[in-house]
């Protein structure tokens, strides 16, 4: 088989792949289970209900905490309301951290939900950290 013809294969599959991918991203938004916008609704009542957003002038403002640990009632109030409107199959049922160090982006992450379209997790870090994680099929709330 000569290199021309090898070429033109290589790139006929590649653009093949290229289309195939294409497609299957363009569907994923129909197997989603969250709506970002009820997410946000929902993170910042956890946050107001359970003392750590004080609205001001219809502006939210945070609260110090004096304690690190008064994470655990926000993710509880999270899962609690998720799971009236959504099938508890796809949330979670461990109370674990993971460790994580992702792009330079080092903490630790409570994972509610995950899938290949989709994945819903809690990420914290004592310090400010930033990095990059790289692209994903998943989206990111």
């Amino acid at each position: 088989m000569s290199k021309q013809r090898l070429f033109l294969m290589m790139s006929f599959l590649v653009i093949c792949l290229a289309v195939i991918i294409g497609i299957l991203d363009s569907m994923k938004t129909r197997f989603y289970i969250f709506d970002p916008k009820q997410l946000h609704i929902l993170a910042q009542q956890a946050l107001i209900t359970n003392g750590h957003l004080n609205i001001t002038d219809g502006k939210l403002i945070p609260i110090a905490q004096e304690s690190p640990n008064t994470i655990r009632p926000v993710i509880d109030y999270i899962i609690t309301d998720l799971q009236k409107t959504i099938d508890k199959r796809y949330l979670t049922d461990k109370k674990e951290w993971i460790f994580n160090n992702a792009g330079g982006a080092m903490g630790a992450m409570f994972i509610i939900h995950a899938s290949f379209t989709e994945y819903l997790i809690i990420f914290g870090t004592s310090l400010g950290t930033e990095g990059h994680t790289g692209l994903h099929t998943a989206d990111d709330y």
